[in-house]
């Protein structure tokens, strides 16, 4: 497999056409046409430095089958929290218990919005799922289509973080400013409200009515403009806050990839009564085509249809940081464009495409953690590959992302043609969060062929590997223990003193294993080391300093015992 990432300086042109999009369980078609425009852009192709480490496989399980929703296809999505995994599809919803993948609650999807009380009067599509680990609560939405009527967006929150203890739903009439048919519903998160996008509309909802003991959607804003949209009929997405900042609310678009154009815009002023601004700006990024013929498959003259261009994911923040992924076209091949922009100005931080020669990969999901490592869920088929599920972790070393070798997760086993030639319609999406419980985990939802014709999705667990452990580069100096009366701590100070000439890869973690537990460590950044059992806490050392001090609140003030250890990496396991 290989691996490179763009720089901008070079440059190349290119233009499409698209085809229409549509879903066999809908029997209804809806095409949306991409206007022909072009532009120059500039970017060149190098390669990525790989990472030595791989990500490991924990828990790793089939969810739903097409045989539990009967639906194509079924749009996989799923979320965790510290306790549940949630699978909502297309036909189906499923609670899994994070600890062994046991089922502990399923229905069908129109079932769970009628236990929701938002009984849905046409039939159920495209549906979303976030956890959001800052109220501690499940959001989801779906489109519910009513042939010739009016649909309607449905909106559910969990009544706690315990999934199967009941959600309160609501049914919304959707008519927009093109339109009052729903199409490809979106969801987003942030501090201060959930947002959910339709068909060049937002529905803001502030979060604290949701989360209400009684919750309402009395104060929602409904903003329309004919500008939050493409030429293309192209789909927004509301981000996922995962810094827990507030209004604005960021809105993305892929506004023109084939000329090297995203749009963004922002929900901007005060929740109960916001404001939608859509001249927020054009953010340039290096021009790809869609990948118009689709995955290759073994023995069969049908490509998997993809649905390339579009952000079909979540689009998320994390550490003031725009990032998410794009299937495009790199030589013939399916390929999955990624991306990191910052959040204040617009500044396109980094681009990547993760491309093989041989191979199509299509239907990307990205996940970011705190410390900027990033993991991307996806597929790749070929000549002589079934649809497989895979996954590659990255890691961002001075603002620069570099990306390891794809791991395979589920290896397909069969062609996939349910439409006998007309139409191989896979995904419409996947994805990829962060454990909320443990920052150096992710989970993937993937689809697979299980049988000729036959999806199932694939739910997996992957941990980044511990840091390696550099203590005996160093000799580490401690100073005695004082305590200081205005405070209240006892405080030390530790400096590390390099052993050896060879350079260390900055940034490092102090590790303080066997904490007296009647100690409380300040100024600690996480509370994960590489085994996650023992609870160890760790600070990062400045890159700046060799030395950090350390602040214990200890209410025995009997004394306090601990061994440190130096890894590698700012705060990591």
């Amino acid at each position: 497999m290989s691996k490179s990432v763009i720089v901008r300086n070079g440059h190349v042109l290119r233009t499409e056409l698209t085809k229409p999009t549509w879903k066999t369980h809908r029997n209804i078609l809806r095409p949306h046409f991409l206007l022909v425009l072009m532009a120059a852009a500039w970017a060149t192709v190098a390669e990525a430095q790989t990472t030595a480490n791989q990500l490991t496989i924990g828990l790793n399980f089939t969810g739903s089958t097409v045989f539990d929703s009967f639906a194509y296809p079924p749009d996989t999505e799923g979320a965790v929290s510290s306790f549940y995994i949630v699978e909502l599809i297309n036909g189906r919803y499923s609670v899994y218990r994070k600890s062994d993948g046991m089922l502990v609650q399923t229905s069908s999807l129109d079932q769970f919005w009628i236990n929701a009380m938002a009984s849905p009067t046409g039939f159920t599509s495209d549906p979303r799922v976030l956890y959001d680990s800052f109220s501690q609560r499940w959001f989801a939405s779906t489109g519910d289509f009513v042939p010739t009527q009016h649909d309607n967006l449905l909106l559910a929150v969990s009544n706690s973080s315990d999934p199967t203890a009941g959600w309160t739903g609501f049914s919304i009439p959707f008519s927009g400013p093109v339109g009052d048919f729903i199409d490809f519903p979106t969801l987003g998160v942030n501090k201060d409200g959930v947002y959910l996008y339709c068909n060049r509309a937002v529905l803001v909802v502030p979060k604290s009515d949701l989360i209400a003991a009684t919750p309402t959607i009395a104060n929602a804003t409904v903003l329309q403009d004919i500008a939050l949209g493409t030429p293309n009929g192209a789909k927004a997405q509301p981000v996922v806050n995962l810094d827990d900042t507030g209004l604005p609310e960021a809105v993305l678009t892929a506004w023109q990839p084939t000329a090297g154009i995203f749009q963004r815009s922002n929900i901007i002023g005060e929740i109960t009564s916001p404001t939608l601004v859509t001249s927020d700006g054009f953010i340039s990024i290096t021009p790809f085509d869609g990948l118009i013929n689709g995955g290759e498959q073994p023995g069969s003259t049908v490509r998997i249809f993809a649905d390339p261009l579009d952000f079909y994911t979540s689009i998320i923040v994390q550490n003031a940081t725009v990032w998410g992924v794009q299937g495009v076209e790199n030589h013939g091949r399916g390929a999955i464009r990624w991306f990191a922009i910052d959040a204040n100005t617009n500044v396109v931080l980094q681009e990547g495409l993760l491309a093989d020669a041989n191979q199509d990969l299509y239907m990307g999901s990205i996940a970011v953690n705190k410390f900027n490592d990033v993991v991307i869920g996806f597929n790749i088929s070929s000549g002589s590959q079934f649809v497989s599920s895979y996954a590659v972790w990255g890691t961002t070393v001075n603002g620069v992302t570099s990306f390891g070798d794809p791991l395979l997760l589920k290896a397909g086993v069969a062609s996939y043609d349910p439409n006998f030639g007309a139409n191989a319609r896979w995904g419409d999406y996947s994805a990829t969060v962060v454990d909320p419980a443990d920052p150096f985990t992710f989970w993937t939802f993937q689809e697979w062929p299980s049988a000729v014709n036959a999806w199932s999705t694939q739910i997996t667990q992957l941990q980044i590997p511990c840091a390696l452990d550099i203590t005996n580069q160093f000799n580490i100096i401690k100073s005695g223990f004082r305590f200081n009366n205005a405070t209240g701590r006892f405080v030390q100070s530790v400096t590390l003193q390099q052993l050896t000439l060879t350079p260390i890869q900055l940034p490092l973690s102090l590790v303080l294993d066997n904490l007296s537990s009647n100690a409380t460590l300040f100024n600690k950044t996480g509370d994960t080391t590489c085994d996650a059992q023992t609870g160890s806490p760790y600070i990062n050392v400045p890159s700046s300093g060799t030395g950090v001090v350390l602040e214990f609140d200890d209410p025995t003030r009997t004394g306090i015992t601990y061994n440190t250890r130096v890894l590698m990496g700012s705060g990591r396991r």
